[in-house]
């Protein structure tokens, strides 16, 4: 769940250092609106797919070792073959 709570954090901020640069650079509160909008649903929608993600690159990492140890088998394997 970690993975998921670093992405919020991290779109928060991301959304945040939009508001301040378009009050910074007094840019139209309109435009603001609808980019923090897009931005908002843009983030909803990739969300899941993120966590998906995250969670693959962690069951990777979990069985790298018992992949790498089959790998090494397979090698000596075919060493043996020949």
């Amino acid at each position: 769940m970690a993975p998921r709570y670093l992405m919020e954090l991290v779109f928060v901020f991301f959304i945040i250092l939009t508001v301040l640069t378009s009050i910074l650079f007094h840019n139209d509160m309109t435009t603001l609106t609808s980019t923090i909008a897009v931005f908002g649903v843009a983030g909803l929608r990739i969300m899941p797919s993120a966590n998906v993600v995250a969670g693959s690159l962690i069951a990777f990492k979990f069985h790298r070792d018992s992949i790498s140890k089959l790998y090494k088998d397979l090698i000596d394997l075919n060493k043996y073959d020949k």
